[in-house]
């Protein structure tokens, strides 16, 4: 998860998977779909939208090996090859086997059974050589499908004491100026999941956030995004690089989108300043799951977007009338990092990789001095000083802040 603040918050949750199979062929990703071998001609594309459908409903009984996941498992592929035309003889009969067994009669041997027959019917039937490939092949088919769908806003109203909230999520696919998304690559109404770690151009599942009171007024606005690492690219390799900061500028034009009245000065050739606080959940430790490096492209790419003196960050939007434009922004980024599960809360793994990088990044949010005594500097002084009402709200913040760093309350 990211946290980024602009007098925003984004916010972006990852998946720790990753897959390979998916080949790349120039910005496509190029996709060895199954081959039924007894698929009847015009029916191949509707057995797997229909595995897909399958799959998105028990996504738990794909991987579930335990004993009360077996029989929603068997039933799972049961129907991905019922569907794709082929034979479910063996399948079926050793399902109507295992209903007749109560929970407790059933045993590890007649599981390993079942899964080795699956195993074999799903390799014969829909041409799959082994397990690895299998389960490649068909995550990057359920990716592709998610990927595919509309993706929708939503609007949610809720009640809380005697005031009425509403809630809308906007997908970066609505994030428009006119008929089309502001982004150099388009979304054509669909969307990134958090599957495509070998994704180049969009950050996987970014949502602009807002929360409005019963009177209409904005009281919240984020934008909630993937991990900006291509990590399922060769790490180290350019292409992994570019991949980053392709990402990283998406996620800028989509917080100039956020800020309207910065975006249509920026359109109209004005120079804005725009300081975003990138805070992501990672645990970056090289034991497991690959956080570290993820970590790592994304505080380069979103470091590299800061503007130099005198030199403003360009950024390519696209406008209302679907051309794309260069805009100049004197962009800021700060990153943080905290970690939230239990290797980092309980083990105390992947603060060693951090505490330096929000040690710099708290100086610039709030001063050199304001850990020691308490002299608010930084970004929230010049917030202070553009702003003087807030200064109430930004002390009390701040001193939330200084109580939790100090106190390493974040690492409990």
């Amino acid at each position: 998860m990211h946290i980024t603040n602009l007098g925003l918050h984004q916010v972006s949750f990852q998946s720790g998977d990753s897959y390979k199979g998916a080949e790349e062929t120039g910005n496509q990703k190029s996709v060895s779909v199954i081959s039924y071998q007894r698929v009847k001609n015009g029916e191949r594309n509707k057995g797997v939208e229909a595995l897909n459908r399958l799959y998105l409903q028990n996504q738990t009984s794909l991987t579930g090996k335990g004993l009360l996941f077996a029989r929603d498992r068997a039933a799972v592929f049961y129907e991905a090859i019922k569907l794709a035309g082929g034979d479910t003889s063996k399948i079926k009969a050793m399902m109507e086997q295992l209903d007749t067994y109560k929970l407790g009669e059933v045993d590890k041997r007649n599981i390993n059974e079942l899964n080795k027959v699956i195993s074999e019917e799903i390799r014969a039937q829909l041409g799959i050589k082994n397990k690895k490939e299998l389960q490649s092949e068909i995550k990057q088919i359920f990716t592709n499908h998610l990927n595919n769908k509309n993706w929708e806003p939503i609007n949610k109203n809720i009640n809380y004491h005697g005031k009425n909230y509403g809630f809308q999520l906007t997908p970066a696919s609505h994030m428009k100026i006119g008929n089309k998304n502001i982004f150099v690559k388009e979304y054509n109404g669909k969307g990134i999941c958090c599957a495509s770690t070998r994704e180049s151009q969009h950050i996987a599942n970014m949502w602009l956030s807002k929360v409005v009171d019963d009177e209409g007024k904005e009281i919240f606005s984020g934008i909630r995004h993937g991990v900006i690492s291509a990590y399922g690219l060769k790490k180290n390799s350019s292409e992994r690089a570019v991949a980053a900061r392709n990402k990283a500028e998406e996620l800028a034009s989509a917080a100039l989108y956020s800020r309207r009245e910065l975006l249509s000065q920026a359109l109209s050739g004005k120079t804005v300043d725009l300081k975003i606080v990138s805070t992501s959940l990672l645990t970056p430790t090289s034991l497991t799951g690959g956080e570290e490096s993820m970590l790592k492209d994304q505080v380069k790419a979103l470091k590299g977007l800061n503007s130099k003196r005198g030199e403003p960050t360009k950024l390519l939007i696209r406008n209302s009338d679907g051309l794309l434009q260069e805009v100049n922004v004197n962009l800021k980024v700060v990153t943080f990092n905290f970690g939230v599960n239990e290797l980092a809360l309980k083990m105390g793994l992947g603060w060693r990789n951090v505490d330096k990088l929000n040690g710099e990044s708290i100086c610039s949010l709030l001063g050199d001095n304001f850990l020691k005594n308490g002299v608010i500097g930084g970004w929230a002084a010049e917030a202070i000083e553009k702003n003087p009402s807030c200064k109430n709200d930004v002390i009390y913040l701040a001193n939330q802040i200084k109580e939790i760093l100090n106190k390493k309350l974040q690492k409990k």
